[in-house]
């Protein structure tokens, strides 16, 4: 956690009002909940009733001067409605969309920067509970082809084959997560962890593992 942690702090300057949407059982939650406080920032808590109705969402985001959100992408598409049928002036101090969760469909992409004017920075991250909730990430400030990107700062990106070789460049393969994130792996499950956890070939640090996406 406080690696992921400290690679937010990283990637996202500043002292953000984030709008925290995902209860906090949910692994996202620990994203906006940590990387906020610890960057003196402000935390805006959404309750279960305003995540419901996107009206009520984009007002809250009006009330507090929301900048920085992170949600998945469906959802951001219900207030990008709300928003335009309420009034894009509700969304005006909003810096930077993070999607994630979800794959980033073309279409939404392409509609936040017709509504913001390439004024808004849209983040697609991505990154399994297994890996400290984020591993990789790319930012948008203006419309592109749609990827995860690279990896987040401490983090090791493998596409490797069956036998685990890496493959060449372009080639389908899986995706393995190395790096200070990988958790330990299941609680009471060895079985699952040891299918899931491998030991990491690819670096020289002592007990580095990988996770198995």
């Amino acid at each position: 956690l406080a690696a992921s942690t400290l690679a937010r702090r990283m990637v996202y300057a500043g002292k953000p009002v984030f709008l925290l949407v995902s209860p906090l059982a949910f692994d996202s939650s620990v994203a906006g909940l940590w990387g906020t406080l610890t960057a003196g920032g402000h935390l805006v808590v959404a309750g279960s009733d305003e995540v419901r109705d996107p009206e009520r969402l984009s007002r809250l985001v009006e009330r507090h001067g929301v900048t920085r959100l992170l949600c998945v992408p469906s959802l951001y598409s219900l207030l990008l409605d709300a928003a335009e049928r309420y009034g894009m002036e509700r969304l005006r101090t909003l810096e930077t969309v993070i999607t994630a969760g979800e794959p980033l469909p073309t279409e939404l992409m392409n509609r936040h920067f017709a509504l913001h004017d390439r004024r808004v920075a849209l983040v697609n991250e991505y990154g399994p509970t297994e890996a400290t909730v984020w591993a990789s990430y790319r930012r948008y400030d203006a419309p592109g082809p749609v990827s995860i990107g690279g990896p987040v700062p401490g983090v090791r990106l493998y596409v490797l084959d069956e036998r685990l070789r890496p493959v060449p460049r372009g080639a389908e393969g899986e995706l393995y997560i190395g790096g200070t994130g990988v958790s330990r792996g299941y609680f009471g499950r060895p079985d699952a962890t040891a299918r899931a956890f491998l030991d990491d070939p690819f670096t020289t640090a002592p007990g580095a593992r990988m996770y198995r996406t």
